[in-house]
């Protein structure tokens, strides 16, 4: 089954492709891919409430496992509110779900002209209308929406009024309080008209080395969280099917970061935008053992430009 569900809400088709196998190895899934294809997609020039802006959200390799603390969603997308790159994570039971429909990233492109819902499973997408739904707040929403589902399991995430309104730190909410809360999510789903997404599923996701994994997840309950580290590191090793060293982890980890640096500075972000709140250089700071220091502006400057240093992005520009 392809993993990479694309929907053009301007057209209402869709259709399927399957994330490469390189592209899996460089960037493994979830924030790393999400953000690569936010990168690839989304132009410097466009409008965050526009139609090329694109909603991607994303789940990762372990989502849908047993896996403990594997539940969380992701949306990636151009901020309406910063006017750059954004990323947004969510928990509760909806990441399980979306594992479910066999995909790993559903892609919002283009915008309807009428308010609409979608409903995901491992068959596709539906598009539902959704104008009698508009003007509801996200606790009726989501209740109206799985009201309308004939799937047990289902879960879905929808956007409010404020997300109608285009207001810009407009969020999207799951399971009542979950939220993709940064960056204005429900802001830009508002203005692709979609009042929300159902999920449901039944697909299983396959680890690539079962026993191995079963036996890391036993080995964690036994150590607790004497070492989370490098179980983590052990189980990512175990789902994905792929040894990575420590030092291709932090190379891909370098990857992703330098990429959303690459996409806000298509965007016309610099150095200028990168400021720690006022106060911190004008009042003394204090650490846990009571001492206290001051820094200067000079100071933050320097850590700026080591920063980049170490991040080979050369010299911050403004």
């Amino acid at each position: 089954m392809n993993d990479l569900l694309c929907i053009d809400l301007s057209t209402g088709r869709s259709r399927e492709e399957t994330l490469s196998a390189d592209l899996l190895h460089d960037y493994i899934g979830g924030k790393g891919v999400g953000s690569h294809l936010l990168l690839e997609e989304v132009g410097a020039d466009v409008d965050p409430l526009g139609p090329q802006n694109k909603m991607i959200f994303s789940i990762g390799p372990m989502t849908g496992t047993a896996m403990p603390g594997s539940n969380r969603c992701a949306a990636y997308f151009l901020s309406p509110l910063t006017g750059g790159y954004c990323e947004s994570y969510s928990g509760g039971k909806l990441a399980p779900q979306f594992a479910a429909t066999g995909y790993k990233m559903v892609i919002l492109e283009g915008a309807s002209n009428t308010p609409v819902y979608l409903e995901i499973s491992e068959q596709g997408v539906t598009i539902h209308p959704a104008d009698h739904l508009w003007g509801l707040d996200t606790y009726a929403a989501e209740e109206e929406l799985l009201k309308r589902t004939d799937a047990a399991k289902a879960q879905a995430c929808v956007i409010g009024p404020a997300g109608e309104k285009l207001v810009r730190f407009a969020l999207v909410a799951n399971n009542k309080w979950r939220c993709l809360g940064r960056g204005g999510s429900g802001a830009v789903m508002g203005s692709k008209k979609v009042k929300g997404i159902v999920w449901h599923g039944t697909q299983k996701v396959e680890v690539a080395r079962p026993a191995d994994f079963k036996a890391l997840l036993k080995d964690m309950v036994e150590r607790g969280k004497s070492d989370p580290g490098v179980a983590r590191y052990k189980a990512m090793n175990a789902v994905v099917g792929t040894q990575y060293s420590p030092g291709q982890l932090a190379d891909l980890a370098n990857r992703i970061v330098g990429e959303t640096h690459e996409f806000n500075r298509r965007r016309g972000f610099g150095a200028r935008h990168e400021r720690l709140p006022e106060w911190i250089t004008e009042h003394p700071l204090t650490s846990t053992t009571g001492e206290t220091w001051s820094l200067t502006t000079d100071e933050v400057q320097l850590m700026r430009r080591e920063y980049y240093a170490a991040r080979s992005w050369g010299e911050p520009t403004q």
